[in-house]
């Protein structure tokens, strides 16, 4: 038996020693070394194998140790039988799989903990950002409910009507014309509910789609006489449902992106929709045909049609706003430059009197555009920067939706950061802030005179309001 340098010194291990024999010095220091790694504060080293017995407290000299192979192992210098190399195996691996497990569990608690710090943060910006809200609002007053808290102008009152709970995240709202009743995109779903009872009236699904992936409802929108509901998916696809048969009446196929938005227009049988293709298309559903393309240089996420049936208006992923006459398709003028926006506009829609334009952003601002400017022939500013009047500010994360009452004096508003703002068109100041979600407000629609609003969400619900001053 060659005894090398490591079996001619006694190495200290706490109180005991330990003899090691070995045939290649590199493997005796890698098996210490690996015994170090596992941990392991008892080892004997035969022939750059671990003994027999690895609880063994080491052996007080070399006869021992000579001693103990012969009884166990015959010669010193024969190899270890086969169990005891699965043996070492096992304890190896239970030994690697322990330390794995306490490294994932040390993972696991931090991560909790970086979970719990985040969430502790987030309240504290809450608070603050709530506080800040409020102090906006000159001699504001409080209201709250079990499920929503608002600061507003003494002028003003408001309450929750109605909580339509859904099964997962709310995509859209709209009111029908006549007012009786709010539709909501959910998934695969769409529904209709009484606006006066809250009870959900009709459910829309199209039986023929098996797997929820890429057929996911973006946007619904009624049709002016109450008898249609367009839905717009993520698969393509614009669906006209008969309400009173709950059966779909036809199917518009041609974008080659999901449908962000839909609005009829004022004749009753053309349909509008924006894509994030590019495109902005116009349908006639009684012909089941596509009667007007307009191409943009950005994926479309909103549309939204002048009362007077004259402009239609878009928001993109590019920044900016474009205005196209609706009878010719003529670009009366993109809103970008000096003043515009500086991310992704995610919501216009137009004044009652046709006569302005509002537009939510990505940027946490709302701006407001004059019409006008953008028809006078001698006018030769960009025009972005001849129709821009002013922009609101307060919101403390991007603006998903926006939308005018029907007076034309207010503008309401939704955010990622869960609140709903009213504003002064005139004063551009917040007169109210709602806070009635627990996740991002994805969707505002105003009914047309009974003061009501409807919010959407990614908590799973559409909420139902009503408010006057």
């Amino acid at each position: 038996m060659i005894l090398g340098s490591l079996s001619a010194s006694r190495k200290s291990m706490g109180h005991q020693d330990i003899c090691v024999d070995i045939n290649a010095k590199e493997e005796s220091l890698g098996l210490v070394r690996l015994k170090n790694e596992i941990n392991m504060k008892h080892i004997t080293i035969l022939n750059g194998e671990m003994s027999c017995d690895l609880s063994l407290r080491g052996f007080p000299t070399k006869a021992a140790l000579q001693h103990h192979t012969t009884v166990h192992h015959g010669k010193a210098t024969d190899k270890p039988a086969p169990i005891l190399r699965r043996k070492i195996g096992m304890h190896l691996k239970k030994a690697a799989l322990e330390k794995e497990a306490a490294l994932a569990k040390e993972a696991a608690l931090e991560r909790q903990a970086a979970l719990e710090r985040h969430a502790a943060l987030e309240r504290q910006a809450a608070q603050a950002a709530a506080k800040k809200e409020d102090s906006e609002i000159a001699g504001h007053r409080k209201k709250s409910g079990l499920e929503w808290s608002a600061s507003f102008n003494p002028k003003f009152d408001i309450d929750l009507l109605h909580t339509l709970k859904h099964s997962t995240a709310v995509s859209c709202v709209v009111f029908s014309d006549d007012e009786k009743y709010l539709a909501t995109s959910s998934n695969l779903v769409a529904q209709i509910f009484d606006v006066a009872t809250g009870q959900s009236i009709c459910t829309l699904q199209d039986e023929s789609i098996d797997s929820i992936d890429g057929h996911y409802i973006k946007s619904v929108c009624f049709s002016l006489d109450g008898r249609y509901l367009a839905t717009g998916s993520e698969d393509n696809l614009i669906r006209i449902w008969n309400i009173t048969s709950r059966s779909i009446k036809n199917v518009l196929a041609g974008h080659e992106g999901s449908i962000s938005s839909l609005v009829f227009a004022y004749d009753k049988r053309t349909i509008i929709s924006g894509s994030e293709d590019r495109t902005i298309q116009f349908w006639d559903i009684e012909s089941n045909s596509n009667t007007l393309v307009l191409p943009i240089a950005s994926g479309i996420t909103s549309i939204a049609i002048s009362l007077d049936g004259q402009y239609v208006a878009c928001g993109s992923f590019d920044n900016s706003v474009r205005i196209w006459e609706v009878p010719t398709g003529y670009l009366v003028g993109q809103l970008k430059g000096r003043d515009c926006h500086t991310n992704s506009v995610y919501s216009v829609d137009f004044s009652p009197n046709s006569k302005y334009l509002v537009s939510g952003s990505l940027d946490k601002t709302i701006k407001i555009w004059e019409i006008s400017p953008l028809l006078d022939p001698y006018n030769f500013e960009f025009a972005g920067d001849s129709s821009y009047r002013s922009t609101f500010k307060g919101h403390e994360d991007g603006i998903l939706t926006t939308t005018f009452t029907p007076d034309g004096k207010w503008v309401l508003s939704g955010s990622k950061n869960k609140a709903v703002r009213l504003w002064d068109i005139q004063t551009g100041k917040s007169e109210l802030v709602l806070r009635g979600h627990e996740n991002s407000v994805t969707c505002i629609a105003a009914s047309s005179s009974k003061g009501y609003f409807a919010t959407a969400s990614g908590d799973m619900t559409a909420k139902i309001w009503r408010y006057h001053d």
